[in-house]
């Protein structure tokens, strides 16, 4: 584990995270190239904690996480086992402002998470307590959705970065309604977006201006805000955030997933005294 890089006083707090959704893994048979691609892209950003989902790698799981790890410059890095599906979530955090403290995830037995919940608690000098989590909601089940999505209420009680495949719009989402058809009507169901809004958390796409959607991408699917990362803490800014199409760059293009990539940069506030990792910031 490396020890939180020392901030200077007048330096703001910033953390960024990534959220992609692979696909498949990003695995084809025995060929990992959009994998790689996906990673590499991740990497460049420069992140301090990349959360994915479809992390499906059956029995290469464990050497895929470490080599995603060596990329990203990670090092802490976990795979959380998904409920169904193989749908695997894994997170990965580079310490040099976030000290993992403890992995609290909620999968198996737990509801109301159909795949589950990723959740990593983090202490970052400056701030307190901050929690890393990753989950990704029921395809098909939009009362599902709105369980899953109640847990928020839960999950705010302590301050939270959480990032996922929400599998329905968001709020205020421009999704061309006429565009689902009644196997896809379900996704247009706003309720447990609603509902995470109303536990406090902030979608950093639409507190940015983005509405860029992340699936249905030219692929004839509907299109819509189904990836998204929010935030819960009390006077957050987001510096920026950005959607990476889901197609590789130059000569050759390749689909890399089904699914836009979404980053997001956080200001977090300074907290009085909250100098030292290992002071927390209460929540459960």
């Amino acid at each position: 584990m490396t020890a939180p890089a020392i901030r200077a006083d007048d330096e703001p707090l910033v953390i960024g995270v990534g959220y992609q959704n692979l696909r498949e893994g990003g695995v084809d048979g025995a060929d990992d190239a959009r994998l790689r691609q996906m990673v590499d892209r991740l990497a460049d950003a420069d992140l301090d904690a990349v959360l994915l989902g479809e992390a499906r790698w059956l029995d290469r799981g464990d050497r895929q996480l470490h080599q995603i790890a060596q990329r990203l410059g990670a090092s802490f890095r976990c795979r959380v086992r998904s409920n169904y599906y193989g749908c695997d979530m894994a997170v990965f955090i580079c310490e040099d402002k976030l000290w993992v403290a403890e992995e609290r995830h909620e999968n198996g037995s737990m509801k109301p998470w159909f795949h589950g919940l990723g959740r990593v608690e983090t202490r970052v000098p400056g701030f307190g307590r901050l929690d890393i989590a990753v989950t990704h909601f029921a395809p098909s089940m939009p009362m599902q959705r709105l369980l899953e999505a109640e847990a928020f209420h839960l999950l705010g009680k302590a301050p939270m970065i959480a990032a996922g495949d929400f599998n329905a719009v968001a709020v205020n989402d421009p999704a061309d309604r006429a565009a689902f058809g009644p196997d896809k009507e379900h996704k247009l169901r706003d309720e447990p977006a609603q509902t995470i809004a109303s536990a406090g958390f902030r979608d950093a796409g639409a507190a940015y201006g983005d509405l860029s959607p992340t699936v249905g991408i030219g692929d004839g699917q509907p299109a819509y805000r189904c990836d998204r990362i929010y935030c819960n803490v009390p006077g957050v800014r987001v510096a920026d955030f950005t959607v990476l199409p889901p197609f590789s760059s130059g000569p050759g293009r390749m689909r890399l997933s089904d699914h836009a990539a979404v980053i997001a940069r956080f200001i977090l506030p300074t907290i009085p005294g909250a100098t030292d990792p290992s002071v927390s910031r209460g929540g459960r």
